[in-house]
C-alpha cells in the first residue's frame, strides 16, 4: 500500500492537533472529502497551492483505515498529477505517520519548493 499525504498549512496543524481533527481546504470542501496526493507530486503541488509564508507541511496518513474511503483521479489534461479523495467526514490527527516541511527557494527568477525529511 503506497503512502498518501496531505498538504496543510502549519497553522491548520497546530489546529489540528488541539482539535484532533485535520481541518478541510476550501478545495476539501467543495469535493466533499480530502484531497491527498503521492510523494511524487508534494513538491510541485505544494509550488502552486501555497505561498512559502503559508509554511505548508505534508502529513503522511496512515493509509488502513483510509484506503476503503479514498479514490484516485489520474492526472488529466486540466491536472498534472494524480489526486486522490478521501470521502470521509472527518481524518484524525492521530493517523498522521510523519512530517514533512518544505524548503524554499529561488532559480534564475524561479520559485521552487523541495521537501525536506524524506
Amino acid at each position: 500500500m503506497s503512502a498518501i499525504f496531505k498538504l496543510i498549512s502549519s497553522n491548520d496543524w497546530e489546529d489540528a492537533k488541539i482539535t484532533g481533527v485535520i481541518p478541510k481546504t476550501e478545495i476539501d470542501l467543495k469535493a466533499g472529502g480530502y484531497h491527498v496526493y503521492q510523494m511524487d507530486d508534494l513538491e510541485k503541488l505544494c509550488k502552486l497551492s501555497f505561498a512559502q509564508n503559508d509554511y505548508p507541511i505534508a502529513l503522511e496518513l496512515e493509509p488502513s483505515s483510509l484506503i476503503s474511503q479514498l479514490t484516485w483521479h489520474q492526472p488529466n489534461q486540466d491536472r498534472a498529477w494524480k489526486e486522490g479523495i478521501i470521502k470521509s467526514v472527518d481524518i484524525y490527527a492521530d493517523l498522521v505517520m510523519n512530517i514533512y516541511s518544505f524548503e524554499w527557494g529561488d532559480t534564475d527568477g524561479e520559485t521552487w519548493c523541495k521537501i525536506v525529511g524524506e
